[in-house]
């Protein structure tokens, strides 16, 4: 798996100004990758945990101040209906929250927030184990095939109907 890169790394001081303001420390695994790669997507980004299948991540939460997925504004944003000490640090496409969980540990457990239900479930126990999870669902490619074919045969049906 390989994480899509930022142009801007992630500033040293305001990821320490975050931690000192959660009163956390952020796992030394993570801090790796999101130094160069805040608010962007791993690749493969599908990834099933929980009894949840095909489960999408859909970026890092960014660093960066005015970014629409900034990790700082995104947790004030949920702070009063997440759990205390559970901190998000990713996203998926439909407002969903990949979370560092802090309840029990100061080395934090990896839970998904889904927030049409208010539920949490676990993923996993490191965000190395997490980069582990992530594949590329089998039938894909026949899937982008079948679309295509389908839109040139569209194509085809209209052309030949003028």
């Amino acid at each position: 798996m390989e994480w899509r890169k930022n142009e801007t790394p992630a500033n040293s001081s305001i990821i320490r100004d975050i931690e000192q303001k959660l009163g956390i420390c952020f796992p030394a695994d993570y801090l790796q990758v999101v130094k160069d790669s805040h608010g962007k997507q791993p690749t493969p980004n599908v990834i099933d945990f929980g009894g949840l299948q095909e489960k999408v991540f859909g970026s890092l939460l960014s660093f960066e101040e005015g970014c629409p997925v900034n990790l700082w504004f995104t947790y004030k944003s949920v702070k009063d209906v997440l759990p205390k000490k559970v901190i998000p640090f990713g996203c998926d496409p439909f407002g969903n929250l990949y979370c560092f969980d802090y309840r029990k540990s100061e080395d934090p457990t990896i839970v998904y927030w889904y927030h049409e239900a208010d539920r949490i479930t676990k993923v996993c126990d490191t965000f190395t184990e997490l980069e582990g999870m992530f594949y590329e669902p089998e039938g894909i490619e026949e899937e982008v095939e079948k679309v295509l074919r389908l839109m040139e045969e569209n194509e085809k049906n209209n052309f030949d109907s003028k």
